[in-house]
């Protein structure tokens, strides 16, 4: 196998294969426009193969790696959707006062600043707005537990009277049966 073919597989076992896992343990689906690249990636690698002239071979290679870059730029893209889609929930679950003292105050500041830059690299810099985004759901994932917690002890102020008064009129319609039954 030449050394342009075996740069290739390392791609797409590095670059291909990881996106393809984390799509599919995230959504349980696998995209087909993926499998019509890879397809065409190896076609042209079959090809380079049987060709005589070195020409022709670092043509059919050369088309080979473009399928590979496409398929690359399109897992990524759907793995980033992937990660907006489960950001954007929780944007919609918990509003940002909530979430300014889950870790102590430690958590909000580098979550709007992932944010920012994710905002900012998204259009221009798609592997920077990658890694911006994984780092967004590790941060969200570490601190489930506080933020839950967090949320729960947040109540607003209607809430916490609403809740109050429920406790009183339980204690009242309580107190009120036990005095019947004795």
């Amino acid at each position: 196998m030449s050394r342009s073919v075996q740069d290739l597989y390392t791609r797409y076992r590095t670059e291909l294969k990881p996106l393809v896992a984390e799509y599919e343990s995230e959504n349980e689906m696998f995209v087909s426009s993926w499998l019509d690249e890879l397809s065409q990636m190896f076609d042209r690698v079959a090809l380079s193969e049987t060709e005589c002239k070195p020409v022709m071979q670092d043509e059919q290679l050369r088309i080979a790696y473009a399928h590979l870059d496409s398929a690359i730029s399109d897992a990524r893209k759907s793995v980033m959707a992937s990660k907006m889609t489960i950001i954007e929930k929780f944007r919609t679950r918990y509003n940002t006062n909530n979430l300014s003292s889950v870790d102590n105050g430690r958590f909000i500041g580098p979550f709007l600043a992932l944010e920012k830059e994710v905002r900012y690299a998204k259009d221009t810099d798609q592997v920077l707005a990658y890694g911006k985004l994984s780092e967004m759901v590790s941060l969200i994932q570490r601190n489930r537990s506080s933020i839950l917690v967090n949320t729960i002890n947040s109540d607003s102020k209607r809430m916490t009277v609403l809740k109050w008064l429920v406790t009183i009129l339980v204690s009242i319609i309580t107190a009120y049966i036990i005095s019947l039954l004795w």
